[in-house]
């Protein structure tokens, strides 16, 4: 799914291997746009974190994870979209 936000934000998103990386790609090369993947930045950080709270770099499942790491990696995202990095 795409959705547009004022201010020509557009924010891909779909299951897990559902064409969001390909689709993606084609609007950018069609939009001349610049694409912001959060898979590009998140990864490293949420290892960093996850290792230093609870030892494990790949707990994605804990609700410490749900409830302190993610909510973050989103908020930072929406923000590079509006371009208050």
């Amino acid at each position: 799914m795409a959705t547009t936000i004022g201010g020509g934000v557009t924010i891909v998103c779909g299951f897990p291997a559902s064409g969001k990386t390909t689709a993606t790609s084609v609007l950018s090369r069609l939009l001349n746009a610049v694409v912001l993947d959060k898979d590009q930045f998140a990864p490293r950080l949420e290892e960093s974190v996850m290792a230093e709270l609870t030892g494990n770099p790949y707990d994605r499942d804990s609700d410490l994870y749900r409830r302190v790491v993610s909510p973050h990696l989103f908020l930072r995202g929406s923000g590079m979209a509006r371009g208050r990095i």
